[in-house]
């Protein structure tokens, strides 16, 4: 990714979005430190906005940065889009990573409920990649 595109707006992490701007510079307010600020949207994001592995993930507004922090509430990849997003909106380049997690921790219930199907071997799997969904290829 080029510099221009680690600091535009995106589809998900919708930076120039007015309550995501609102945050990172009410966040930020007088800190020159980049690191520093970087640091305090970090614990804004991490203890403003409630965890939640039970939304839907076939909504995408769950994806998207202005939606979560409306919600108050997402799972890991809705909370990255919202720091990346302050992140981007106070001029700092910044992008999500994403990975194919085989041996998450999980609960009963989060497990009756996740999107799987059988494999062959009877063992059963995700039915589609986060990561493709995300991207619109799925």
């Amino acid at each position: 990714m080029t510099m221009q595109e680690l600091l535009a707006p995106g589809r998900f992490v919708d930076s120039d979005a007015p309550s995501i701007e609102a945050l990172a510079h009410r966040v930020t307010a007088g800190l020159r430190d980049e690191i520093e600020r970087i640091v305090r949207l970090y614990r804004a994001v991490r203890d403003t906005i409630v965890y939640d592995p039970y939304v839907d993930f076939f909504d995408q507004r769950n994806y998207r940065a202005s939606s979560v922090l409306a919600a108050g509430r997402g799972f890991c990849i809705g909370k990255s889009a919202v720091l990346a997003a302050t992140a981007r909106a106070i001029g700092v380049p910044a992008r999500v990573g994403y990975a194919d997690v085989r041996n998450h921790t999980t609960s009963r219930r989060l497990r009756e409920r996740s999107i799987s199907t059988s494999t062959a071997d009877g063992s059963r799997r995700p039915r589609y990649s986060i990561r493709r969904f995300v991207n619109g290829l799925d």
